[in-house]
């Protein structure tokens, strides 16, 4: 095992990921989708200076699962930090965004219950 791997908490190492098409929301922020069952998830890598935002919140709860790096979590008017391996909850409906908290790029998954309408109101801030 690389020494890399055995540094990270856990890892996804199916390669499912990288043949789906890849959907980028600005210019840093890259998303892979899969849906299935009820609900879906997004793998989600964010690049040095983006800023992953839903400013009119989700219509699905959502879990935030950081697998790489450190993001920080701004939910209710509080910014949480993540660092990987965490896992947040964030509410339907509620607005929220996801920035760096350290100088190199974050990988995460948003892991929602239900399938969410097109498009989906995340942007780029």
């Amino acid at each position: 095992m690389a020494s890399s791997q055995q540094d990270r908490i856990f890892a996804i190492v199916h390669q499912a990921w990288e043949r789906l098409p890849v959907e980028s929301i600005g210019s840093s922020i890259h998303c892979w989708k899969l849906r299935g069952g009820g609900g879906e998830t997004w793998r989600v890598r964010i690049e040095p200076g983006g800023v992953l935002a839903s400013t009119r919140g989700l219509p699905a709860e959502c879990f935030v699962t950081v697998l790489e790096g450190k993001l920080r979590l701004q939910l209710f008017g509080n910014e949480v930090e993540l660092p990987a391996g965490h896992v947040a909850d964030v509410p339907p409906n509620v607005p929220f965004s996801l920035r760096l908290g350290a100088r190199s790029a974050a990988t995460l998954l948003l892991g929602f219950c239900d399938r969410l309408d097109e498009p989906v109101p995340l942007e780029a801030l």
